[in-house]
């Protein structure tokens, strides 16, 4: 079967707006697509380079950004008791 015959080459190559550009490519076998704007880029390992795929990715990473933004509450919750507790030690 010739590679370039399958649906994922039918993606646009490159588009852009006012505020962002995205590019998609193909390497070793994998699929990329390039995310880039207003001085910052991204570049993602990607299964078919689809909207709905990166809309996927971006929702996991959302989710793991919620889960160690707890974690990190729970931590700061800690250091404000252990500074409580030498609070209190050094007014006794």
């Amino acid at each position: 079967m010739n590679r370039n015959s399958n649906a994922e080459v039918q993606q646009p190559a490159a588009t852009s707006t006012d505020k962002v550009s995205v590019s998609i490519r193909r390497s070793n076998g994998h699929m990329f697509v390039e995310i880039r704007s207003d001085g910052h880029d991204m570049s993602l390992r990607t299964d078919n380079g689809t909207a709905a795929e990166l809309r996927a990715i971006a929702t996991e990473m959302q989710e793991d950004a919620k889960r160690r933004l707890s974690r990190a509450a729970f931590i700061l919750e800690g250091a404000d008791a252990l500074d409580r507790v030498a609070q209190a030690q050094m007014a006794a």
